[in-house]
């Protein structure tokens, strides 16, 4: 449940920002967002890979629940300095309706892109070599990082 809403409040926080012209809090959260998540995760890969500690999958997932919470709350931190207007979570039932179907259709679209992909890994996987695999993650992860880079040109 937590996993679900961190990303979503977190989103909500960047927009409102967005909306309010506080580019600079959204910058920097993005900054200290990836600063501690090259931090957590490059000390997990490097004991990993030093067989100082064996990190389980549970850490890893509770490592990543963290640092989206604590992303969460250092955009509520910069709300409650910044912006000082109290929530009001008194919505009516047909906005928060409306803004669920819209939500909801991009978290769907990434679920199905993210199960594609899978199904692209076991398909190549079974059919082809682990060479051909390499090459289509290669290509893959090349196209993502165009899409990173219109994703962020659309949102500026």
């Amino acid at each position: 449940m937590i996993a679900f809403f961190s990303p979503l409040s977190a989103s909500l926080f960047v927009a409102y920002f967005r909306s309010k012209g506080l580019f600079r809090a959204v910058n920097q959260g993005i900054i200290i967002n990836s600063l501690l998540n090259l931090g957590v995760f490059g000390m997990l890969f490097f004991f990993h890979k030093r067989n100082i500690y064996h990190v389980s999958t549970e850490e890893l997932f509770t490592a990543i629940l963290a640092l989206k919470l604590v992303n969460v709350f250092y955009y509520f931190g910069v709300y409650l300095v910044k912006v000082r207007i109290k929530p009001s979570f008194n919505i009516p039932r047909s906005v928060l309706l409306i803004f669920l179907s819209y939500v909801l259709v991009g978290y769907f679209g990434e679920m199905v892109n993210f199960f594609n992909y899978r199904m692209n890994i076991w398909f190549i996987t079974y059919h082809c070599s682990i060479n051909d695999l390499g090459y289509y993650s290669l290509a893959y992860n090349f196209g993502q990082m165009f899409q990173v880079f219109v994703n962020g040109l659309v949102a500026v």
